[in-house]
Protein backbone atom coordinates (compact mmCIF):
# COMPACT_ATOMS: atom_id res chain seq x y z
CA UNK A 1 0.00 0.00 0.00
CA UNK A 2 1.11 3.20 -0.92
CA UNK A 3 1.51 5.09 2.44
CA UNK A 4 1.00 8.66 0.66
CA UNK A 5 -2.37 8.06 -0.04
CA UNK A 6 -5.23 7.95 2.32
CA UNK A 7 -8.49 6.29 1.52
CA UNK A 8 -11.94 7.35 1.85
CA UNK A 9 -14.16 7.36 4.86
CA UNK A 10 -16.76 4.83 4.42
CA UNK A 11 -19.98 6.45 2.83
CA UNK A 12 -22.32 6.76 5.58
CA UNK A 13 -25.96 5.78 4.54
CA UNK A 14 -28.72 8.89 4.06
CA UNK A 15 -31.90 8.19 6.00
CA UNK A 16 -32.88 11.23 7.34
CA UNK A 17 -32.59 15.26 6.29
CA UNK A 18 -30.46 16.85 9.03
CA UNK A 19 -31.70 19.94 11.16
CA UNK A 20 -30.25 22.39 9.23
CA UNK A 21 -31.34 21.09 6.17
CA UNK A 22 -35.04 21.74 7.41
CA UNK A 23 -34.24 24.77 9.02
CA UNK A 24 -33.46 26.38 5.86
CA UNK A 25 -36.30 24.75 3.70
CA UNK A 26 -38.68 26.10 6.16
CA UNK A 27 -36.62 29.77 5.83
CA UNK A 28 -37.49 29.41 2.18
CA UNK A 29 -40.98 28.03 2.62
CA UNK A 30 -41.84 30.78 4.83
CA UNK A 31 -40.18 33.60 2.82
CA UNK A 32 -42.26 32.09 -0.25
CA UNK A 33 -45.10 32.62 2.17
CA UNK A 34 -45.15 35.71 2.73
CA UNK A 35 -44.48 36.93 -0.19
CA UNK A 36 -47.60 35.12 -1.80
CA UNK A 37 -49.80 36.71 0.79
CA UNK A 38 -48.15 40.47 0.41
CA UNK A 39 -49.17 39.98 -3.34
CA UNK A 40 -52.83 38.58 -2.27
CA UNK A 41 -53.33 41.35 0.32
CA UNK A 42 -52.71 43.98 -2.59
CA UNK A 43 -54.42 42.36 -5.11
CA UNK A 44 -57.87 42.33 -2.83
CA UNK A 45 -57.05 46.25 -1.98
CA UNK A 46 -57.18 46.57 -5.50
CA UNK A 47 -60.20 44.66 -6.22
CA UNK A 48 -62.19 46.57 -3.51
CA UNK A 49 -61.27 50.23 -4.69
CA UNK A 50 -62.36 49.48 -8.18
CA UNK A 51 -65.31 48.04 -6.84
CA UNK A 52 -65.86 51.40 -4.74
CA UNK A 53 -64.83 53.56 -7.73
CA UNK A 54 -67.05 51.24 -10.19
CA UNK A 55 -70.31 51.71 -7.34
CA UNK A 56 -69.65 55.63 -7.20
CA UNK A 57 -69.63 55.91 -10.94
CA UNK A 58 -72.70 53.85 -11.32
CA UNK A 59 -74.50 56.37 -8.96
CA UNK A 60 -72.83 59.43 -10.67
CA UNK A 61 -74.85 58.30 -13.65
CA UNK A 62 -78.36 57.26 -11.55
CA UNK A 63 -78.41 61.01 -10.34
CA UNK A 64 -77.84 62.20 -14.03
CA UNK A 65 -80.74 60.52 -14.66
CA UNK A 66 -83.05 61.53 -11.88
CA UNK A 67 -81.59 65.29 -12.86
CA UNK A 68 -82.73 64.78 -16.48
CA UNK A 69 -86.53 64.03 -15.61
CA UNK A 70 -86.65 66.47 -12.33
CA UNK A 71 -89.55 68.61 -13.27
CA UNK A 72 -88.72 71.44 -10.49
CA UNK A 73 -84.57 71.91 -11.60
CA UNK A 74 -84.12 75.28 -11.56
CA UNK A 75 -80.50 77.59 -11.67
CA UNK A 76 -79.36 78.09 -8.42
CA UNK A 77 -80.64 75.03 -6.96
CA UNK A 78 -78.39 73.02 -4.43
CA UNK A 79 -78.83 69.37 -2.95
CA UNK A 80 -76.72 67.76 -0.82
CA UNK A 81 -77.19 63.42 -0.54
CA UNK A 82 -75.24 61.21 1.41
CA UNK A 83 -75.30 57.32 0.60
CA UNK A 84 -74.67 54.08 2.26
CA UNK A 85 -71.12 54.50 2.23
CA UNK A 86 -70.70 57.81 3.31
CA UNK A 87 -69.86 59.42 -0.03
CA UNK A 88 -71.57 62.98 -0.02
CA UNK A 89 -72.95 64.17 -3.91
CA UNK A 90 -73.63 67.87 -4.17
CA UNK A 91 -75.86 68.11 -7.19
CA UNK A 92 -75.40 72.23 -8.55
CA UNK A 93 -77.58 73.72 -11.45
CA UNK A 94 -76.32 76.83 -13.22
CA UNK A 95 -77.34 78.23 -16.46
CA UNK A 96 -75.66 77.77 -19.52
CA UNK A 97 -75.38 80.70 -22.09
CA UNK A 98 -73.23 79.63 -25.11
CA UNK A 99 -72.90 81.54 -28.16
CA UNK A 100 -73.44 80.18 -31.63
CA UNK A 101 -71.40 81.14 -34.68
CA UNK A 102 -73.22 84.41 -35.18
CA UNK A 103 -72.61 85.47 -31.96
CA UNK A 104 -76.45 84.82 -30.76
CA UNK A 105 -76.44 83.36 -26.71
CA UNK A 106 -78.38 80.31 -26.93
CA UNK A 107 -80.73 80.19 -24.19
CA UNK A 108 -82.46 77.16 -22.03
CA UNK A 109 -79.68 75.44 -21.09
CA UNK A 110 -79.06 73.90 -17.91
CA UNK A 111 -75.43 73.22 -16.39
CA UNK A 112 -75.66 70.48 -13.79
CA UNK A 113 -72.39 69.44 -11.87
CA UNK A 114 -72.44 66.09 -9.57
CA UNK A 115 -69.32 66.77 -7.05
CA UNK A 116 -68.50 63.15 -4.90
CA UNK A 117 -66.76 63.60 -1.47
CA UNK A 118 -65.78 61.52 1.55
CA UNK A 119 -65.37 64.32 3.82
CA UNK A 120 -62.88 66.87 2.38
CA UNK A 121 -62.05 64.93 -0.04
CA UNK A 122 -62.66 65.40 -3.15
CA UNK A 123 -63.93 61.64 -5.28
CA UNK A 124 -65.04 62.87 -8.47
CA UNK A 125 -66.40 65.64 -10.49
CA UNK A 126 -69.21 65.06 -13.60
CA UNK A 127 -71.08 67.79 -15.66
CA UNK A 128 -73.82 67.02 -17.58
CA UNK A 129 -75.54 69.96 -20.22
CA UNK A 130 -79.46 70.02 -20.21
CA UNK A 131 -81.57 71.52 -22.51
CA UNK A 132 -85.12 73.17 -20.49
CA UNK A 133 -88.12 72.16 -22.28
Amino acid sequence: MNPGLRTPPPARSRRAFLLWEVLIASAVFAIAVTGLALALNRLIDANLAATREQRMRTELESRFAMARVDPELQPGATTTERDADGIEYVRTVEEFTPENEAGEQLAGILKVTIRARKGEEALATASLLLLRQ
